[in-house]
């Protein structure tokens, strides 16, 4: 059923004045968003959010971190290119400066490919430990939990002036390689370019509360070095600002509705018109192909 039998149309303008009557910090409910790896999934985030506020409480979580007033566990889990004459004992480390983490790879035995899945000690700064495919270079997926004292996490929350740390990421950010054009409350949009000739509206300034998967995404294996994915581990673990999210761009209908303050927003991924719809009628349209 298209959007324009369930709904009523709206401009832009009719859209922006909506989203400039929305509450800041109202809940708000993304359903059926798809994103670039083919992942569906429904989101529940708040609206309205600063960043700058969410930035100033993450700096003093981690100058927390490093007064030791704030401890935790972080769970890092990535993956690696390893040679594939490397052993897991060739790989195994002992000593204090050792992770003992799990690694799960394959080996060729017999021109079988067989999974091998062990526990040892490792050394995170072990140069076989690569970022990068290449000739005699194997996939590994490795984990391990570093307590927020360790060497390693110390080393990546740094300091304001040192660079690739999360402290100089937060108060001295690199200047954005675009600049988006603010149209109303959360919503952005991205003038026409050489690629994209159309202008872009996103919803941007909210915050992750909630997500339910409903269909997996396909992300392929991705690796990378144990110090950037301990940075981003420490993200997940311990910043809101790892939470800040956005949604778009709107004109490609890549979700089913966006519901803010009982208002329902329908886009035509066809057309790129936007339409206004009331929750029951979606509710009768959704228990109808149910049917």
């Amino acid at each position: 059923m298209r959007c324009s039998e369930i709904g009523v149309g709206i401009s832009k303008e009719q859209f922006c004045d909506f989203l400039n009557s929305v509450r800041r910090g109202q809940f708000f409910h993304v359903r059926g968003y798809v994103n670039q790896h083919g992942e569906i999934a429904d989101h529940i985030l708040r609206f309205g959010i600063g960043y700058g506020n969410l930035k100033r409480r993450d700096v003093g979580t981690l100058e927390a971190v490093l007064r030791g007033e704030k401890t935790a566990t972080i769970g890092v889990t990535h993956g690696v290119w390893i040679p594939e004459d490397a052993t897991t004992d060739s790989l195994s480390s002992t000593g204090p400066a050792a992770v003992q983490a799990r690694i799960r790879t394959t080996r060729l035995v017999g021109g079988v490919s067989v999974p091998v899945d062990a526990t040892t000690g490792i050394l995170l700064s072990d140069p076989r430990l690569g970022n990068k495919e290449g000739k005699g270079r194997v996939q590994a997926t490795i984990s391990y939990s570093l307590p927020t004292s360790h060497p390693a996490v110390v080393a990546a929350i740094g300091s304001p002036t040192t660079d690739r740390t999360l402290l100089k990421s937060l108060i001295n950010p690199k200047t954005p390689a675009v600049e988006y054009d603010k149209q109303a409350k959360s919503c952005y949009s991205l003038p026409p370019s050489d690629k994209h000739p159309y202008e872009r509206w996103y919803i941007r300034d909210v915050l992750s509360v909630w997500k339910h998967v409903r269909k997996d995404g396909e992300y392929g294996f991705s690796a990378s070095l144990p110090h950037v994915a301990i940075k981003k581990a420490i993200g997940e673990a311990l910043l809101i600002t790892s939470n800040y999210r956005e949604f778009g761009p709107l004109s490609q209908g890549n979700f089913e509705e966006i519901n803010i303050e009982g208002q329902a927003i329908l886009c035509d991924g066809l057309t790129e018109e936007l339409f206004f719809a009331l929750p029951e009628t979606l509710k009768a349209v959704r228990e109808g192909a149910a049917a």
